[in-house]
């Protein structure tokens, strides 16, 4: 069975674009990504995919990742990118991001005092506590050093 990629009118119930692929080819981790300045979940933008393949090509070691235009999916990839050397890993899920900023919390969790905290009301074992306070507390202590 060959691998599709299909865009779904939802409130109609049914396929408006679709693509093949060949059947000696996978398709995996689908992402879209909108073009600057719209919304997503339209068609405008592109579609990323992650496609894994038996047979090495010139460019390829048989992993590429294939572009196509959202709009037109029927028209097959618009770009497919490849390198003798790109061997990617099986992929599970994408999400595009427009942008990405790292937070850091302002404050940290004091790890002892939540353990010993769930340590007594969350263990019916009151060995636990002493485990805790013996063993793992130092532990985790020397290893935050």
């Amino acid at each position: 069975m060959p691998t599709s990629l299909v865009r779904i009118d939802h409130d109609a119930s049914r396929v408006v674009d679709h693509c093949f692929v060949a059947t000696d080819l996978f398709g995996w981790t689908r992402t879209f990504v909108p073009h600057n300045g719209t919304a997503t979940g339209g068609a405008a933008g592109h579609v990323v995919v992650v496609v894994f393949g038996d047979q090495p090509g010139p460019n390829s070691v048989g992993t590429e990742l294939w572009i196509f235009d959202a709009s037109n999916l029927a028209q097959g990839p618009v770009a497919k990118l490849g390198r003798s050397d790109l061997n990617m890993p099986l992929t599970l899920h994408s999400v595009w991001l427009d942008s990405l900023h790292v937070t850091r919390p302002p404050s940290r969790v004091d790890v002892a005092k939540e353990l010993t905290e769930r340590a007594t009301t969350w263990s019916l074992d009151p060995s636990v506590l002493g485990i805790l306070r013996s063993e793992v507390l130092p532990a985790y202590e020397r290893s935050v050093v």
